[in-house]
């Protein structure tokens, strides 16, 4: 009985150790497969992540920031205006050093370009000049600004410090075409010159150079007086004689004498350049 027994014992316990290793397996098999899971799921995560990287590489690599270029070809000298600039977008990593980004930066407009550049080409901060310092009248000078056009707005002699003779043009009521000095010895302060091409694109039409200069008190009042009328112009150099005045045959046949007594009536005051000749 006793060894019956014993058989009987050793049966379940070979049952029941076999019935365990079923279950360690099955356990085992279970903790295979969560570590299967969470790879999968550790490589989707990575793979997203660098999906949403190489996404932002590439937005960052086409990014574009606005940079100043010129509307169009531009000398050097020209002082610039709104409409000589435009915006263009360009990719970040492709901005020059020195590039304008902001249309309202101070330095640009008012700038005064010391390079020639081509339309649609970036504006770089070494393109503009350092402005130069107005010049101030001297102790017993006046001020006193004119309106320089076309051609007159482009000679060479235009520059600040230069002395300069100034005169007017204009026509009388009579239709002659004459001549008055303005001032003997006139000393240029500043210059602002609008080239015809930025003339044209405000309606303009043609050069002109604002331009102030320093005269004696007598010759500031005179070019107040008469610059308005007519055509004002500058001669270079001091002491310089205007033009002739010109009047027309019958005017010339009845004399010069009665014709300058006519013509110093109507511009009011006394010519300083008199002479006439036929035209």
């Amino acid at each position: 009985m006793g060894s019956g027994s014993t058989r009987r014992t050793s049966r379940a316990t070979t049952r029941t150790t076999r019935g365990g290793g079923g279950g360690m397996k099955t356990g085992s098999a279970m903790g295979m497969g969560m570590v299967i899971l969470f790879i999968i799921a550790a490589l989707g995560a990575y793979m997203v992540y660098q999906d949403g990287v190489r996404k932002k590489e590439l937005a960052a690599a086409n990014a574009t920031t606005p940079v100043i270029v010129a509307a169009t070809e531009l000398k050097a000298g020209k002082q610039l205006t709104p409409q000589d600039i435009t915006i263009k977008q360009v990719k970040v990593g492709s901005v020059e050093p020195g590039a304008f980004t902001d249309a309202s930066d101070p330095s640009l407009i008012g700038g005064t370009l010391v390079v020639n550049i081509s339309g649609n080409q970036t504006i770089l901060r070494n393109y503009i000049g350092v402005p130069e310092e107005r010049l101030a009248p001297k102790e017993g000078e006046r001020e006193a600004t004119i309106t320089l056009k076309g051609q007159d707005a482009n000679d060479s002699f235009l520059r600040k410090g230069q002395e300069v003779s100034v005169f007017r043009v204009f026509t009388t009521a009579s239709g002659n075409r004459i001549t008055q000095s303005l001032s003997k010895r006139a000393r240029i302060l500043e210059v602002k010159k609008n080239d015809s091409l930025a003339a044209n694109a405000q309606g303009g039409g043609e050069a002109q150079a604002l331009t102030t200069l320093a005269v004696s008190p007598e010759d500031a009042q005179r070019i107040l007086q008469y610059r308005d009328s007519g055509e004002v112009k500058l001669l270079d150099g001091p002491n310089q004689e205007p033009p002739p005045s010109r009047v027309s045959l019958f005017q010339a046949w009845r004399g010069v004498e009665q014709e300058e007594s006519e013509l110093t009536s109507e511009v009011g005051g006394t010519l300083m350049a008199k002479e006439a000749k036929s035209g």
